[in-house]
Order: structure tokens, then C-alpha cells, then sequence
């Protein structure tokens, strides 16, 4: 039995009149008294009583209302789900993201207004390390990452899109000698504790860190490795070091720390989106869509093209 049948037997229910309800249907009355009767066999019982040209519904009839009422009712909620569905209007979205991505006022404007307009759709939030964000997109234990670049090892199924491009910027404690300046050279870190991103070799901001190193020809005294931006900040406000992070960071303020420009460093620290190659889930989709409107980095090319 399928839901047609459900259709014709409510309509008839309701009119308790089969040439009416046949008219209502847009079907000949003797193809719907047919429809009924096999209705009536599929069920084993009688559904109406026929008396003079009326019909009434018979007890099994009542009951047999009530359930295909809410099969209909049922049929319609899941086109409904399907289409919402479809439209990424529900669903789960796994977004992986390093710390520093709290840091990004475009990353955030875009994730809250995605929030707003797909209100249905459950957000994951995972805060990893870039080169775990790189093993969880190849085994598809998450949809998309937010990471800092470079991201070696992405999977062939992956895209890799910039969002943001910063230079980078010193942080130091408020009541450090160096605040008192306008810019600080790398130099004049040499004889300070510096907190370094607990990010493996040739990835994230440890290679980019690395590379003005090399080119500069320094090597920090002493150095603490810290997994998370936020953690960065608490530590230069606690007195414990000074931190290389990117000027987005300026946004995470605190009385105790200040942020002056790193002098002579040309060398700037990506965010990047990476993302599956023709991503077919529609919420993760619009997710994308949201983001990429919203980079710094799209802005930025677009400003170009049009120079």
C-alpha cells in the first residue's frame, strides 16, 4: 500500500460522498470505488458502510483514519527534512581549528553568521594542531580544518585555500623594557625566553618561525613550546616570555601584554581552509561558501583584479 491509497481514502473520509471525492481528486468515481475496495481487501476489513447512496466509516475505517492521517503526516515531514536537508538548512558540520583561529575576526563573523542563518545544522568545534587537522581530514574524522599554513601532507582529495595573510608581530609583557619601544628587531630577542608553537617540523607556524631563523641567523637562548595561542598570551601577560605571532592576534587583549612590529621580517603567517575536492554534503558546503566570502585573502585578490 502506498501513500496514494492513504490520499484517496482520507479525501473520502472526509467527504464521505465518493463522487465528490472522486471530483476532488480528479479521478472517475468508479475508478475510486475500485481504489477503495482494494484498499478494503489489502486490509481485510470494511472501512465504509454503504447505505442509499451515503457511506459512513465503519470502527476499523476510524482507526484506519487515524493512521493514515499520520502517515501522511509522516510522508510530508520527511520531503520536508529532505529538502531542508538538501538545502543544508540541517545536518553536522566538523570544523577542526588550530588556536589561532579565535584570533581571526572574519573567521569568527563568518562561523557566527553561519550560525544564524543555518540554525538547525550542529557544529563540531576541534582544536588540534595543524598536522593533526591533516590526519584527521585523510581519514574523514572531520569535514574541514582551519589551520595554519604551511599544511605538508595534505590528502590528493583535499584543496587547500588560503583565508588570511599576516605579518608577524612581537608580544611581550607590559612591564618589559621592550614595550617601551616602537618596533623590536629579532635581535632583540636573543636573550629572552621565547614561546614557540609545539607544531611538528615543516608545518604551520613552527616552519615559518624556522625560515626567518635560518635567513636571520638566530637561535633563541632559551624557548618554551606551547600548544595554544591563547596559552601564548596568558604566559608573555604572566611575565614567563615573549611570543613571534601573528598580528591577528592583536584581537586577544590584555592589560599585561603589548604588541609591537617585528622590524626587517618580511616573512608572513598563512590561515588556511582545508576542504574535500567537490564537497557533496550541503551543510558543509554553504559552511565553505560563508568562509570564503568572508576571507581576507578573497578580499584582498579581488581588490587586485580589479587595480
Amino acid at each position: 500500500m502506498d501513500f496514494r491509497h492513504f490520499r484517496y481514502f482520507l479525501v473520502t473520509a472526509e467527504e464521505l460522498h465518493v463522487a465528490r471525492a472522486a471530483e476532488r481528486l480528479g479521478i472517475a468515481q468508479p475508478a475510486l470505488s475500485q481504489m477503495i475496495r482494494t484498499i478494503e481487501e489489502r486490509v481485510g476489513a470494511r472501512l465504509f458502510q454503504r447505505a442509499h447512496r451515503r457511506i459512513t466509516l465503519t470502527p476499523a475505517g476510524q482507526a484506519f483514519l487515524v493512521e493514515a492521517k499520520l502517515a501522511l503526516l509522516h510522508a510530508d515531514m520527511a520531503g520536508h527534512a529532505a529538502k531542508r536537508a538538501a538545502r543544508g538548512e540541517t545536518g553536522r558540520v566538523r570544523i577542526g581549528y588550530v588556536s589561532s583561529a579565535l584570533a581571526e575576526e572574519a573567521f569568527l563573523a563568518a562561523l557566527a553568521a553561519f550560525r544564524r542563518s543555518h540554525p538547525d545544522v550542529v557544529v563540531d568545534l576541534l582544536l588540534r594542531t595543524t598536522s593533526d587537522h591533516i590526519e584527521a581530514m585523510r581519514s574523514e574524522d572531520q569535514d574541514m580544518a582551519v589551520a595554519r599554513g604551511p599544511a605538508p601532507g595534505v590528502p590528493e582529495f583535499c584543496d587547500v585555500k588560503l583565508f588570511s595573510r599576516w605579518p608577524l608581530m612581537v608580544a611581550v609583557p607590559a612591564r618589559h623594557p621592550l614595550a617601551d619601544r616602537e618596533v623590536i628587531a629579532l635581535e632583540d630577542l636573543r636573550d629572552e625566553t621565547l614561546l614557540l608553537p609545539d607544531d611538528p617540523t615543516g608545518s604551520g607556524l613552527t616552519h615559518t618561525l624556522a625560515q626567518i631563523f635560518a635567513r636571520h641567523g638566530f637561535l633563541p637562548r632559551r624557548s618554551i613550546a606551547v600548544t595554544e595561542m591563547t596559552s601564548w598570551i596568558g604566559l608573555v601577560g604572566g611575565g614567563l616570555g615573549v611570543a613571534l605571532i601573528p598580528s591577528s592576534a592583536r584581537s586577544l587583549q590584555m592589560n599585561s601584554v603589548v604588541y609591537r612590529p617585528l622590524k626587517g621580517v618580511n616573512e608572513y603567517s598563512d590561515l588556511v581552509v582545508i576542504s574535500r575536492k567537490g564537497e557533496a554534503a550541503p551543510s558543509v558546503k554553504a559552511l565553505l561558501d560563508r568562509l570564503w566570502r568572508a576571507a581576507p585573502a578573497n578580499a584582498e585578490r579581488g581588490e587586485e583584479e580589479e587595480g
